[in-house]
């Protein structure tokens, strides 16, 4: 490493003793920024003399999401190397503030006989929900549920009393107990 510096300013010092007072210009060079370029479509003819409005083409600009607490922002992502980046416009995407989750209702939506147990039922239920944030996790009696429908198991003309907890992905639990009454078999 010590070498290497060395012979960086071994070179720079030769370099600069080639130079005469004469070749060097003092007046600073300014640096070109990147500017953002427009394609003009050809006016079309025209035996009028007024002048014919012209179209101009945005270059698209590649966007990248970045993901923050309570905001997504927009940046330009598309910065050449060595070039110095150009101011970028941020554009501000809020977050919707989820709504307190609520379990609206648990729907009876079909009974089935189960053929492994006399006088046996399997009720297929939905819970109906709003609010919160994906994901979402139902729980019957404390068994969490693989998907909405689920199936339970109960008696022809019986009773289901249970509690439904429902979870949501921003943190929020809410609990509800149930009772649908009489389940009614098919024939």
């Amino acid at each position: 490493m010590r070498v290497r510096r060395l012979l960086t300013l071994a070179v720079a010092a030769s370099l600069l003793a080639a130079c005469t007072s004469s070749e060097i210009d003092s007046t600073p060079t300014r640096t070109p920024r990147p500017t953002i370029t427009s394609t003009a479509a050809p006016a079309p003819a025209s035996t009028d003399t007024a002048a014919a409005p012209t179209t101009v083409a945005a270059t698209p600009t590649p966007l990248e999401a970045v993901s923050g607490p309570t905001q997504t922002i927009l940046t330009n992502v598309n910065t050449p190397t060595g070039i110095a980046p150009t101011p970028t416009t941020r554009a501000l995407i809020p977050r919707p503030t989820p709504q307190p989750l609520d379990i609206t209702n648990v729907l009876l939506i079909g009974v089935e006989r189960d053929p492994t147990r006399d006088g046996g039922a399997i009720a297929s239920l939905q819970v109906v929900y709003s609010g919160g944030r994906a994901p979402y996790r139902i729980y019957h009696d404390d068994t969490e549920q693989p998907e909405n429908p689920f199936k339970v198991l109960t008696l022809c003309d019986g009773t289901i009393v249970h509690t439904i907890r429902l979870t949501s992905g921003d943190g929020q639990s809410v609990t509800k107990k149930y009772y649908l009454s009489p389940i009614k078999c098919p024939p």
